[in-house]
């Protein structure tokens, strides 16, 4: 595709890296097979430290120049200090022993959020099951409109991203994305406790102002 239309293909890939089941899938990069015109984006703020706001690009060594040209004209370059403290982490070979461990917790964490969506929302949604990264796409069966339901989940203290928000064209009303990995297994049954709660109140107001 990107010979044919003579574009860059940008791989923007920050959960690769976190992929805690199943077998490895290949990038874009990895499917370009060396081509320059596709390259792949990562970060290390997903895998190693929020506030790391440092990133690598994988590509063929003739772009390097170019790219670092690219970003000195836009903010002169990534914050030193960081980088030198990812520097010594690398090179002290910590990375691999801290991925294993990432992927372990998120791997719980995530069946944690599915048991409980089980437990709580089984009569009312379905979800996916992914194999990596941060997040679960729920999608509610009982016509509850995600965006209302927000300001009502955040009262109880829950908070998701409503699904509109991932389509330009607005679709996906009834859907949400719940994010996993920042939450203890014991404090999800209690977020999906609050979710239920604040669901059963969207429905209930809806039907009332239908009545």
């Amino acid at each position: 595709l990107a010979r044919r239309w003579g574009s860059v293909v940008i791989d923007d890939d920050p959960y690769g890296m976190l992929r805690f089941e199943g077998e490895h899938l290949p990038t874009l990069r990895e499917l370009g097979a060396g081509d320059p015109l596709v390259f792949s984006v990562r970060t290390f703020s997903k895998i190693l430290a929020p506030g790391l706001r440092v990133g690598w690009l994988d590509t063929v060594p003739e772009l390097r120049q170019l790219l670092i040209n690219a970003k000195q004209t836009m903010d002169t370059c990534t914050n030193m200090p960081a980088q030198r403290l990812l520097t010594g982490y690398l090179t002290g070979g910590h990375l691999e022993k801290h991925l294993a461990t990432q992927r372990e917790q998120y791997r719980r964490r995530k069946g944690a959020m599915q048991e409980a969506l089980g437990e709580h929302l089984g009569d009312i949604a379905t979800w996916t099951d992914p194999h990596g990264g941060f997040f679960l796409w729920v999608t509610l069966h009982n016509g509850v409109d995600t965006e209302q339901l927000f300001e009502v989940a955040l009262a109880e203290g829950v908070a998701f991203i409503p699904g509109p928000a991932f389509s330009p064209a607005g679709r996906f009303h009834d859907a949400l994305r719940l994010c996993f990995a920042s939450t203890a297994p014991e404090r999800t049954k209690e977020g999906v406790t609050r979710l239920r709660r604040a669901i059963d109140q969207t429905a209930a107001a809806s039907a009332g102002s239908r009545g």
